[in-house]
Parts: C-alpha cells; structure tokens; sequence
C-alpha cells in the first residue's frame, strides 16, 4: 500500500488539556477525518510511555485501520493537518512520518533527527525545499504509524517488555521504537512541510530600553549540562 489508508487516531493526555489542544482536537475530529477513519477515546493520566503502549493496544485489538496516529496534548494543528500528512506523495514511501515541530527547551528548534552511527544529530535549518526528510527517529507529537511496522516491532519485544520503553542509557519511549524499526528495514520521515505548533510555558517581562514586552521560557541548565556531558562522552 502505497497511501496511508484508513487511518485510527488517539491522543495521550497527562495533565488538564490545553486549551489550545482541545480546539485542535476538535477541529479535527470533526472535518478533518474520512470515511473508513476512527477516533479512539485519549489515553489519561498514565506516563508517556505507558500510554503511548496503550494506544498501541487499542489500535491493534480495536479496530483494522491501516494506519496509527498518535498525538500529544501540548500540540496544536489545523482539521487539515492529518489530510496534507497523509495525501503527501513523498510521504508514501515511509512507514512512520511525523510533521515537522521544534523543542519545547530554550532555542526551539526543530526535531529532525538525523542517523550517526548509532546516535542521532539534529537538522538545524530545514527549509522550504527540505521536503520529507529521512531521520533515524522521530517523536510521537503528530505521527502516523503503518500497522505493519507495530506488528513487526511488538514481535521483537522481550516477555512483558512494553512496545515504547524508556532506554537505560536515558532515551525516550519514542527512541525505542524508532530504533526497533529502524532494525527491521522501516523507512522514518519527518514532513517538514506539515507543520504542527507546540505549546509551552513563557514569561513575560517589560524590557525599559526596548519599550517592548519580551517572552522568554526556562533555560534549563540542569538538562543542558546532561546534554554537554553526554556529548562529551560520546566523543562530539
């Protein structure tokens, strides 16, 4: 199958929605789906990686959909996002596509995830002519999933191992099943002309030269010297 299908979408939702999420949401369950489609009810109040396996599950018992969307609660889209994603011609070829968001850390920048080796090295200036890029990962902010590539990866978990799993060498639930795939031949893609917004906390401060109000968001240092440290360890 060339297309994407029929398509089943959830969202894994943590917290209370953002309000902005619930009008993306909406939106798109309400005209942004085709026949065939179906919604499945969020996954709540779980951790990331418990409810990412649930999503799983419902999917795979729950319906015979061609195609997972998974969606987060910090993220925000139009009732024609999922259609640009899946009608993308260049987006065929791949198993698993995400649209394009950046970094809820300080700099914000974009999530394309390039393979090196063994680890991964970030594409810093996508641009109107990047068209769908080929990562070696992805997240699971807005991302459809082919069914084959579930079935394949849950056959190679370990007993009573979950499908998304946090690595021991601290990578995320999405690492894990990305890197799963990646070993059984899946094609990952990041559509960076889908675009998809991602909600964070800012401040806001009055700066007295500029006349002008300033937003700004957390610098979180302790994170960034784990980044700088494994780097280091890692010979970057």
């Amino acid at each position: 199958m060339k297309d994407f299908g029929s398509i089943a979408i959830t969202a894994r939702v943590n917290r209370a929605p953002d309000a902005r999420f619930v009008q993306s949401w909406t939106h798109l369950i309400a005209g942004g789906l085709r026949r065939g489609d179906k919604v499945f009810g969020p996954i709540i109040e779980m951790p990331h990686h418990w409810a990412a396996s649930c999503a799983i599950r419902d999917f795979m018992d729950g319906c015979d959909c061609d195609t997972l969307l998974l969606v987060d609660d910090d993220m925000t889209f139009e009732s024609d996002t999922l259609a640009n994603l899946r009608d993308n011609p260049a987006n065929h070829d791949f198993d698993m596509v995400q649209a394009l968001c950046c970094s809820r850390q300080q700099g914000h920048g974009p999530i394309v995830l390039l393979e090196s080796g063994t680890k991964y090295k970030p594409l810093l200036n996508p641009h109107s002519d990047s068209g769908t890029v080929e990562v070696g990962m992805c997240g699971l902010a807005f991302t459809i999933i082919r069914r084959k590539v579930i079935r394949t990866v849950m056959g190679m978990l370990q007993p009573d191992e979950l499908i998304f799993n946090w690595g021991t060498d601290g990578s995320g639930e999405d690492c894990s099943f990305c890197r799963r795939a990646r070993r059984a031949g899946y094609r990952i893609g990041v559509d960076t002309t889908v675009q998809v917004g991602h909600r964070l906390p800012v401040e806001v401060g009055w700066n007295l030269e500029k006349q002008c109000a300033e937003y700004s968001t957390y610098p979180n240092a302790s994170f960034k010297r784990l980044m700088e440290s494994r780097k280091k360890e890692q010979g970057g």
